[in-house]
């Protein structure tokens, strides 16, 4: 997973991201939490092109013998604003996804 994260990363020069409205609410050793979120990005592709997201953000995470671990978590766009990146092929989603 972190290497497609860090591939991910690689299409981006530059990134801000904020989250706020943060809302966690727990119940037992289970937790969720959700937000939204503004990410700006300069595209790696030499344009210097921005794009900006617009978003929600959902988090499931479980208490173990170590603290808090993320078990799940979610990104759902909800708007967008100039040129988005070349997503390389294996970014593109499963079929039937």
């Amino acid at each position: 997973m972190l290497a497609r994260v860090r591939q991910g990363m690689a299409l981006f020069a530059r990134t801000v991201h904020l989250g706020t409205n943060t809302v966690i609410e727990v119940d037992g050793g289970r937790a969720t939490a959700r937000g939204a979120q503004l990410s700006t990005h300069v595209l790696a592709d030499g344009s210097d092109s921005v794009f900006v997201s617009a978003g929600h953000t959902g988090t499931e995470l479980v208490r173990t013998a170590d603290g808090w671990r993320i078990s799940a978590t979610a990104l759902r766009i909800a708007s967008t604003r100039g040129t988005p990146p070349h997503l390389p092929e294996e970014f593109a989603p499963a079929a039937g996804i």
